[in-house]
């Protein structure tokens, strides 16, 4: 009880190359900046970012990547989080909040992106349902 959160996430991949630091710190900041549920354990910004441990378990290659925020990595995170969200409300363009279709948006410029891309399915329907 009287340590800060610590954040697991359990990964499955053959290879384990890639790190999930940038996932992990987004975590960390909802944790320390949002609002919990109200069954929540600990209270809002009970703790700060800087304060929480992270772990990403890579279960097929038995790695561990521990990982802590420092100040500067929190600004990086928050600086991420807001060019996103600009790079998405960019994307919309004039349409606001109408409901826009996948390939109303520019597609990948190279193939090999959608090889990796978690969206991959939601665009094959939209592709066979146009036929």
């Amino acid at each position: 009880e009287d340590h800060p959160p610590l954040i697991i996430d359990w990964k499955v991949h053959q290879s384990g190359l890639k790190d999930y630091w940038l996932q992990l710190a987004c975590y960390a900041l909802a944790l320390a900046q949002g609002k919990p549920h109200r069954d929540f354990m600990i209270e809002q910004n009970q703790y700060q970012p800087t304060e929480i441990d992270c772990v990403e378990v890579q279960l097929l290659t038995n790695q561990t990547r521990s990982y802590r925020l420092d100040d500067a990595d929190v600004d990086a995170v928050e600086n991420y989080i807001f060019s996103s969200a600009m790079k998405m409300l960019a994307a919309l363009g004039d349409k606001g909040n109408a409901v826009l279709r996948p390939f109303e948006f520019a597609s990948a410029r190279n193939p090999v992106q959608c090889d990796y891309c978690p969206f991959k399915r939601m665009c094959w329907e939209e592709r066979i349902w146009k036929s």
